[in-house]
Order: structure tokens, then C-alpha cells, then sequence
């Protein structure tokens, strides 16, 4: 009798993520420049010598960083690190998982470096992959669940980018129809 072989799972990916997490950077940033400068218009009345300076919010100056850089800010460095929770009880914090990730990560990617023989460097190569995966995945699920806004800021700028590029192929095809029509005319 054959056994059958369990299905490998798709790896996921969330498209547009690094300019997802750009743009709502700047988009944060924005909202909380406009109410600090506001805020401050009667503070330079009566103190117009005083030099106003804008320091991006932690938040934004976190979510220019990579998903790993993301994870470590949000479920280990935070005060609100023990905020976040798993939806059903496990051995672990969400933040005693992420640290053991991200310790994991930086072991594996030392050993690629300092590694010989190509068949381990293919192992470690294959960790390092999956991690940065994993922290993909925390870091928009995070985002998602606890950042008020996110979701949907992240929802509408990917149909604009899917959108920006089916117009994209459609004027390739365009192009391609046309040069092959001239060439079709030539002949």
C-alpha cells in the first residue's frame, strides 16, 4: 500500500510589503509632523529664536528597517513587547519565540559565512530563508492586528500597485501587437 506524501506548503509571500511599509511610514510621519507643527506654531510665537526640528516617530524610523529588524522592535525591544499574544495558549511568549528566531538567524547566518563544505552552507542557506520568511509573516501580522489603520492602508496600496501593473503588461502587450503588426505590414 503507498503511503501518501504530505504537500509540501507554498511559501508564502505578501506582495508590495517593503514599499507597503515604506509608504506607511511616510504616511505616519506625515499625520504626526502636520499635528506637531501645529502644536508648536504658539510655541514659536512666543520663542521664534528656538530652531524646530522633526524627529520621525519611532514607529515609521522601525518600518524602513528589514522584517527582522521589525520583529526584534515590535516583540522583544518594546516596552509593549508583552502585548502581543498567540490566539491559542503555546509553550512560549510571543516574545520568547521571536528572541529564539532571532538567535536561531544569526546562528545560521554565521555558520553560512563561516562554513566549507557546500552541502551544510545549503542547510544553513535553507534556515536562513525560512527565518527571514517567518519574519515576514510576524512582521505583517503584527502590523495587521495591532497597528489601528494598517490593514486597510496596506489593502488599498496593494490594488494600486496591482493595478499600476496590469496597466503596465497591458501597454507591454500593446507595444509587442503593434511592433508586430508593423513588421506583419512590412512583410
Amino acid at each position: 500500500m503507498a503511503v501518501a506524501k504530505e504537500k509540501k506548503p507554498k511559501k508564502p509571500e505578501i506582495k508590495y510589503q517593503a514599499t507597503i511599509h515604506k509608504k506607511y511610514a511616510e504616511f505616519i510621519d506625515k499625520e504626526a509632523k502636520a499635528e506637531a507643527i501645529e502644536a508648536l506654531e504658539g510655541l514659536k510665537k512666543t520663542h521664534p529664536n528656538v530652531p524646530l526640528v522633526f524627529k520621525p516617530s519611532p514607529l515609521a524610523e522601525v518600518l524602513t528597517k528589514t522584517n527582522r529588524e521589525i520583529c526584534k522592535a515590535l516583540f522583544v525591544d518594546s516596552e509593549e513587547s508583552s502585548a502581543f499574544s498567540f490566539n491559542k495558549p503555546r509553550s512560549k511568549t510571543v516574545e520568547q519565540t521571536v528572541r529564539a528566531n532571532l538567535i536561531a538567524y544569526n546562528n545560521a547566518k554565521t555558520a553560512l559565512k563561516e562554513e566549507a563544505f557546500d552541502d551544510y552552507k545549503y542547510v544553513y542557506k535553507t534556515i536562513v530563508d525560512a527565518l527571514e520568511v517567518y519574519f515576514s509573516i510576524a512582521a505583517e501580522s503584527a502590523l495587521r492586528e495591532y497597528f489601528t489603520g494598517y490593514a486597510e492602508f496596506a489593502d488599498n496600496l496593494t490594488k494600486e500597485e496591482e493595478q499600476k501593473q496590469a496597466e503596465r503588461v497591458a501597454k507591454k502587450r500593446k507595444t509587442e501587437e503593434e511592433k508586430k503588426q508593423g513588421k506583419d505590414a512590412e512583410k
